[in-house]
């Protein structure tokens, strides 16, 4: 099952670039030793109270904080606070030694990812500090990539010339402009509404006995031509489908093309060829159509009637066979 990913910010094996901060400048020495030993590189820059911690963020890239409570100058909570107001995705850690339940709780619901507390070993809490850090992070580099990869596609899409939908349960999930102009309606009356609203009743069984073969991925089967229902009219759309995966639910991708202009040639060749095929047959005069093998391709009923034998028996023949001796020359040289 396909599934859409674009090159993102990080790499697996990037550093890590963190900021920890805490007032005890010993504490602060253990634990960047502690952190960059070993394991995923943690690139640690250290400051000792909240005003030089923001200042640091602000002038530097970080994909962690990791923060003591009570410092001078600010506190955890308050560079918290200020950290939010510039990022919101940015993983938050209050690291400390004070316990209380209700700073906790502030932590939480000023936008910490995670509260753990300075206590045993620690050769112990520093390597459970660090695998939340690297926890944080990867979820965090995952999160971006993904809204990265929604913003490529999106953009691929909103200029896209060909219509670009997705379906999911069988319900148009996305549009695109080219699929409001092929539709004849507008993204928010086309989203959420169910995918029979514009496939034709003609083709309903079609879509529902090909959707197992989509479902496979069998390339050979994906492809289709269909007549949809648009708000002025009905059109006949090209239509290539292939299963994806969106927001971690199977669904299916639909790439569309306009082809009504070239349905109605194709009809109007079938009518012309029919009508011109009617006058063959109703001539009263014999017509044979025969091929560049001399070949006889095609005898009328008065050809038959002419030559008395059966317009099948006449394509079994060659066509030297009803030309009269004297005219032979003649038939060659023509």
């Amino acid at each position: 099952m396909t599934s859409f990913s674009f090159s993102g910010k990080h790499v697996a094996d990037d550093a890590m670039k963190i900021l920890l901060v805490d007032d005890d400048e010993d504490l602060l020495t253990i634990a960047k030793n502690l952190l960059e030993k070993d394991g995923p590189r943690l690139s640690i820059d250290v400051a000792m109270d909240g005003e030089a911690a923001y200042a640091l963020f602000m002038k530097h890239g970080y994909e962690a904080v990791v923060s003591d409570y009570q410092m001078p100058k600010m506190d955890g909570l308050e560079l918290l606070r200020r950290i939010r107001e510039n990022d919101a995705e940015i993983p938050f850690i209050l690291f400390t030694g004070k316990g209380r339940e209700e700073v906790a709780i502030e932590a939480l619901n000023h936008g910490a990812n995670r509260y753990i507390q300075k206590k045993g070993d620690p050769a112990t809490q520093y390597a459970m500090l660090k695998d939340a850090v690297i926890r944080e992070i990867r979820s965090n580099r995952a999160h971006e990539a993904l809204r990265e990869s929604e913003h490529m596609f999106r953009m691929f899409t909103e200029l896209a010339p060909v219509a670009i939908m997705i379906h999911m349960d069988e319900r148009w999930v996305y549009v695109n402009p080219a699929a409001e102009k092929l539709i004849d309606r507008l993204e928010h009356e086309i989203v959420g509404s169910s995918i029979w609203d514009i496939v034709h009743p003609d083709h309903r069984g079609l879509i529902e006995r090909r959707r197992d073969d989509w479902l496979h991925g069998k390339p050979e089967r994906d492809e289709v031509e269909l007549k949809i229902n648009c708000e002025k009219d009905i059109k006949w759309a090209g239509m290539k489908v292939r299963p994806i995966t969106y927001n971690n639910k199977k669904a299916f991708l639909v790439v569309a093309i306009d082809i009504t202009e070239r349905k109605k040639a194709e009809n109007a060749l079938k009518e012309s060829e029919i009508l011109f095929q009617r006058l063959i047959d109703q001539a009263p005069v014999g017509i044979i159509r025969v091929g560049l093998n001399e070949n006889v391709l095609e005898a009328n009923r008065a050809m038959s009637d002419l030559l008395g034998y059966d317009p099948m028996e006449i394509q079994t023949k060659n066509p030297r066979r009803f030309v009269h001796p004297a005219n032979t020359e003649i038939h060659r040289n023509n």
